[in-house]
């Protein structure tokens, strides 16, 4: 099962899901698995019809496309020369699935604020581009949550230890390509 959100692991009978933020449940396991940033990105036909905005003022006058995570989904943080930022953003179109954000901003409906690493082949493929990456975000740290230790299967061992090291993997790429 795939999904942006969890309420409770052992009632949902799930081994494992990885998490935005340390879990607040302190029955749950935690291991950090490593953090990202967030990519300000826009298609190119978008960026051709409406231009391409310089600065986080800038997005008041654009259309943007927000992952609803919660109350303050609409508000972007960023940081540059003139310090931080955090930013109103006028939504067109909101989802909670950031798939879906991302379709929509491949599709020319908006910018976009998402995971460097859901967008990554994207901006490399030229079907996205990255706006103002002199105003980077705060980075998350991801974490792996299950129920556990104790009662871990092989199994699930088995798929923590393959996330780990393809999250090794792609922080190095990520760093090396989008930098």
């Amino acid at each position: 099962m795939i999904r942006d959100d969890f309420d409770d692991l052992v009632a949902d009978r799930l081994d494992l899901a990885v998490r935005v933020g340390q879990s607040a449940d302190a029955s749950l396991v935690s291991r950090s698995v490593g953090g990202f940033g967030r990519a300000l990105i826009a298609s190119p036909p978008y960026l051709e019809k409406h231009g391409v905005p310089l600065t986080p003022e800038d997005l008041a006058g654009h259309t943007c496309v927000v992952h609803d995570t919660g109350p303050a989904s609409a508000q972007w943080r960023f940081r540059g020369p003139g310090g931080p930022y955090k930013i109103e953003v006028p939504s067109a179109l909101s989802a909670t699935t950031s798939n879906v954000v991302r379709q929509a901003a491949l599709a020319g409906h908006g910018i976009a604020l998402l995971s460097e690493a859901l967008v990554h082949e994207d901006i490399l493929g030229g079907r996205l581009q990255r706006l103002m990456p002199e105003y980077p975000t705060e980075r998350s740290h991801l974490f792996l949550v299950y129920p556990s230790r104790r009662y871990l299967a092989p199994r699930t061992r088995v798929v923590i230890d393959f996330v780990v090291e393809q999250f090794k993997v792609m922080g190095s790429r990520l760093e090396e390509e989008l930098v």
